[in-house]
């Protein structure tokens, strides 16, 4: 068992009471005991033996009482800053760290701990907007050749003059140039959702229309796998979301569920409402998350190790820019996963 800083300082506070309290009832007894004994206490009537240990115990309780209250205020005060501390790191994460301790203006050690964090914070955060300018510069200054060799591989795979080993060996460099295309793509929208850059073009959508629709794009994806895909929508399901970005959202899931998936296996996508929200289910049958991965599922640039044994393409950038749609239109995104049976659940408001 694990206790707080508050509540062994609490119990190291008891205890000392309690102590003192042991050699106060002590030091009483044997008073009362050596007074009873005196010889010039002779031929007075003596107090009850019991009355009088009462009467020094309760006086000895007094200060020990006012004791115990004042060690717990000034226990309380002086941990009040570590709770301010605690609550104000917990705030802090790569998307925030804009956040500041503020300083109790005591001086104390409480206050140098603060200013180091502070000070840490503001290194981390000069670090995180140079990455983040980098990537965004990066990713931009790529689009504009890759686009230019895109276009010439595409000539090149087109022209019927050149031979077609050719063609085919330009085929796999234009293959790698639109997978090179999706990363950095990936990696823009990533860095500017990171800084609240990535404006939704929000209207009103029906959503039961693009789960059909992406569920077509799975039949053509899984067809070359021979993947039945099957699509269940419980009838018009209406969402307040940007078109591009759920289409975008919903085309992950889909091309992971064709991806991670055996060949002869099964899709099903299946969509109701429950109470004021759309719930998209993806499930299909292929090898499964396992349990070390499922903590990462959701991380940057996290392959598994089924698509490591799978040999797949990607580049672990699908998920997080799924997970970061979903929470950009309010809703939550998970999965449940064993041997031949995983799910990811989509839930948006209605």
């Amino acid at each position: 068992m694990k206790w707080s800083v508050v509540t062994r300082l609490t119990w190291y506070l008891a205890g000392v009471l309690t102590v003192a309290l042991a050699i106060i009832v002590v030091l009483a007894y044997r008073e009362m005991v050596l007074e009873a004994a005196d010889p010039a206490s002779f031929g007075e009537e003596p107090e009850p033996l019991w009355w009088q240990f009462a009467e020094v115990t309760i006086r000895s309780l007094i200060p020990l009482t006012v004791l115990a209250a004042g060690g717990w205020w000034l226990l309380v005060r002086a941990l009040r800053p570590l709770k301010a501390l605690t609550e104000s790191a917990e705030r802090m994460h790569a998307g925030n760290l804009q956040e500041r301790i503020p300083l109790t203006g005591r001086g104390d050690e409480f206050d140098t701990l603060v200013q180091t964090l502070n000070d840490m914070t503001a290194r981390l955060a000069a670090s995180f907007e140079r990455v983040r300018d980098f990537t965004l510069h990066a990713s931009h200054e790529l689009k504009t050749p890759l686009a230019i060799l895109r276009a010439d591989y595409e000539e090149l795979v087109n022209d019927p003059k050149r031979p077609e080993a050719d063609r085919v060996r330009f085929a796999s460099h234009l293959d790698e140039i639109e997978r090179l295309t999706r990363i950095v793509d990936g990696l823009g929208l990533l860095t500017k959702a990171d800084a609240s850059q990535v404006t939704l073009q929000r209207e009103s959508l029906s959503f039961d229309e693009l789960v059909r629709d992406a569920a077509e794009d799975a039949r053509v994806l899984a067809e070359p796998t021979h993947i039945t895909v099957s699509c269940n929508t419980s009838g018009p399901i209406m969402v307040q979301g940007d078109r591009h970005r759920l289409r975008q959202l919903l085309l992950i899931l889909c091309d992971n569920a064709v991806k991670y998936n055996r060949e002869g296996g099964t899709i099903t996508l299946g969509l109701s409402a429950r109470g004021g929200h759309a719930v998209l289910s993806v499930k299909n049958t292929g090898p499964g998350i396992s349990p070390e991965d499922g903590v990462h599922v959701f991380e940057r640039f996290h392959r598994g190790e089924a698509a490591r044994q799978m040999n797949l393409e990607g580049c672990g950038l699908g998920l997080p820019i799924a997970l970061w749609i979903t929470r950009a239109h309010s809703g939550t995104l998970t999965f449940t996963s064993k041997p031949d049976d995983t799910e990811f659940v989509l839930t948006l408001p209605a």
